[in-house]
């Protein structure tokens, strides 16, 4: 009987979370090889937050419904003096019919990308408020924030090009935007009189956002049913073959959004707030979240709405390289990609993919860099009969061991149908 397991795991649509692209079309390549199979249909989801500054305890004393004060303490002792965040959903659906001589491609696909960069002040008074700034001045600077939410509806075309061992693709998307968020605070001095008798906010920078329009009733309604942009973007992928050796390249989300309806905002202004208490001004359980946000923004700054702006898109390179050490045993891969997104640096790994019996893939990695530090994920792939594929990932599996000294955390799972 013919083990499908190295065509199929080995690459199969490996979803390697941070590693690699989420839906990897060289993957789906690798899987039509030596298959008379004619159909392929994918489903992946994946969710991670990335951070090199907050502890995973905090988030998990946040997911348990209340902060604790333990979370807090254990959290202020590592955040850094300037810290990086992020957060990626992404969920997609894709369908490739193979031809006569080529593949035709389709998909679609969900996602939401977030990154920030804070100060160590700003933290601190967002968990404990200002009352330990008391006749003291907050550094709220620098503050970065950058978020983009849309919808992709994709067509694309895949070539083998016999002879040369060269696999080549590549797809044209429809981009329908619901978030854009883009914020430079380049000064934010906060200061707390004695007694809260008054606060001081000193502010330059300036913040352009997807308008909240009447209709919408409230911020709440910048999600993924409201239309905010119309965009296109090209996704280029390939792989060369070099004996046991291979070396994959993906340029994904080259392109950019057309936003005919922003808010804009320019901070350049020092403002008094007269009679403030000391505590939790900005620990909002309580509040209405919207309605303090918005006067604030509407006291610090006046709204500029209307605006159009063109807007490039969050494009990712990525390059790896993968070793047949022992057919049907072992391989290893390793790789780069970069994000164009602020903050983001350069996230390299190393991943060993152990093929094991009853059709099972066991992949360990690890992986440094992006928003976040170093991080270890395990992938367990599971061939299902002869042509259903299931794919799961955790990314920073330190979390479950030391949650306190560790930060970052995600998953993924997949499923893929060929027939």
């Amino acid at each position: 009987m013919k083990r499908l397991l190295p065509l199929s795991i080995i690459l199969l649509l490996s979803l390697q979370g941070f590693s690699q692209f989420y839906s990897d079309p060289t993957a789906f390549h690798k899987l039509n090889e030596g298959d008379s199979a004619k159909h392929f249909i994918q489903f992946n989801a994946y969710q991670s937050i990335q951070t090199n500054g907050i502890s995973n305890g905090l988030f998990n004393s946040a997911y348990s419904g209340a902060i604790t004060e333990d979370a807090k303490s254990n959290a202020l002792q590592r955040v850094k003096e300037t810290n990086l965040m992020g957060s990626e959903i992404d969920l997609s659906l894709n369908y490739k019919i193979r031809l006569k001589k080529f593949t035709l491609t389709a998909g679609l696909q969900y996602f939401d990308i977030s990154s920030s960069k804070f100060s160590e002040d700003l933290f601190k008074l967002y968990l404990n408020g200002n009352a330990q700034f008391e006749g003291q001045t907050a550094n709220l600077a620098p503050l970065n924030q950058k978020r983009f939410g849309y919808q992709k509806l994709s067509l694309g075309l895949e070539k083998e090009i016999k002879g040369k061992n060269l696999f080549l693709g590549g797809s044209l998307s429809l981009i329908r935007a619901f978030n854009y968020t883009d914020i430079d605070i380049t000064k934010g001095e906060f200061y707390t009189a004695p007694d809260g008798e008054y606060l001081t906010l000193d502010m330059e920078g300036e913040m352009l956002t997807t308008s909240a329009s009447e209709e919408d009733g409230s911020r709440k309604n910048h999600s993924f049913q409201r239309f905010r942009g119309l965009g296109a973007s090209l996704q280029l992928y390939g792989q060369k073959q070099f004996g046991k050796n291979s070396l994959t390249f993906q340029v994904k989300d080259l392109g950019f959004v057309s936003y005919q309806q922003l808010d804009y905002r320019n901070f350049d202004t020092t403002i008094t707030f007269e009679g403030a208490e000391l505590g939790y001004p900005f620990n909002f359980d309580g509040f209405d979240t919207e309605k303090l946000e918005g006067s604030m923004y509407d006291a610090i700054a006046e709204k500029e709405s209307g605006r159009k702006k063109k807007i490039w898109m969050p494009t990712t390179l990525q390059v790896e390289y993968e070793r047949m050490l022992r057919p049907d045993k072992l391989s290893m891969t390793a790789g780069v990609r970069y994000t164009f997104i602020n903050g983001y640096r350069p996230r390299i790994w190393a991943r060993a993919h152990f093929y094991l019996p009853l059709n099972f893939e066991v992949a360990p990695v690890l992986a440094w860099g992006g928003l976040g530090d170093t991080d270890f994920g395990l992938k367990i792939g599971k061939q299902l009969g002869r042509n259903v594929f299931l794919s799961t990932e955790l990314f920073f599996l330190e979390n479950l061991i030391v949650p306190n000294a560790t930060k970052g955390q995600g998953g993924q799972v997949g499923l893929t149908a060929m027939f």
